[in-house]
């Protein structure tokens, strides 16, 4: 009972013998864009390997009417200092604009903007990272990325002589560092799991990025701080 009350309390529900169903993905959410996002997703479980984790998911829009599809494979390296590899294939959306920090978690205010975030870009594309933890309470990743964006939106770009292009070639390589100064955790298979802090987390990330089209090319460093408090 204490097992599968761990892993529920992460999201997942043992499915068989090697496969679990990750809950949080069958409803995952509302915005004006696709509506209701419906979907799946799926991992293997410790008893097929201790070594490498798979996961896929895929979700559906009921306002969109599109399909969007993952997967990804988490390779614990050294459990005492959360070291791990992650690289995933994505075509999904991405609101536009939007900075995405690593290990940040969904909390109630970003659920109640979600309602009304309307203007997304479809991507696709990898992305590889390394996860390290320097000190108890301070989690970084180091990351590369490539993906291939479409706005959906009026927006696009034009170049000097009027070459007009809305599809761009992203790549990105940059460090995301989380810091939650009085963290609390637990241990489950060999993980550790966050039960989260009464102090505000820091989020900093610094990225070199590549932008290319058909009428845009453009290198640039980008700084990027959030500040997250939950008042209960």
């Amino acid at each position: 009972k204490v097992k599968y009350g761990t892993i529920l309390a992460r999201g997942n529900l043992p499915v068989g013998k090697y496969l679990q169903i990750d809950l949080k993905r069958i409803l995952s959410g509302f915005n004006e864009f696709e509506g209701v996002r419906l979907g799946m997703g799926l991992s293997t479980s410790e008893k097929l390997s201790k070594k490498f984790s798979l996961a896929t998911y895929f979700a559906w829009g009921t306002k969109d009417n599109k399909f969007k599809y993952g997967a990804s494979i988490d390779i614990p390296i050294y459990s005492e200092r959360d070291i791990r590899f992650i690289s995933s294939y994505t075509y999904d959306v991405i609101e536009s604009g939007s900075t995405n920090f690593k290990a940040d978690k969904l909390n109630l205010n970003d659920s109640y903007r979600n309602l009304i975030v309307s203007n997304m870009d479809f991507q696709r594309g990898f992305e590889s990272s390394i996860r390290l933890r320097s000190q108890k309470y301070l989690l970084h990743h180091f990351y590369t990325s490539q993906y291939k964006r479409n706005t959906t939106n009026s927006y696009n770009y034009s170049n000097d002589i009027g070459l007009i292009s809305n599809t761009f070639d992203i790549r990105e390589i940059g460090i995301s560092t989380r810091w939650a100064y009085g963290e609390e955790f637990m241990r489950q298979a060999g993980e550790r799991i966050s039960l989260g802090t009464k102090y505000p987390v820091l989020y900093f990330k610094i990225s070199y990025n590549e932008g290319l089209s058909d009428s845009y090319d453009q290198t640039f460093i980008k700084y990027d701080l959030k500040i997250n408090k939950t008042i209960t």
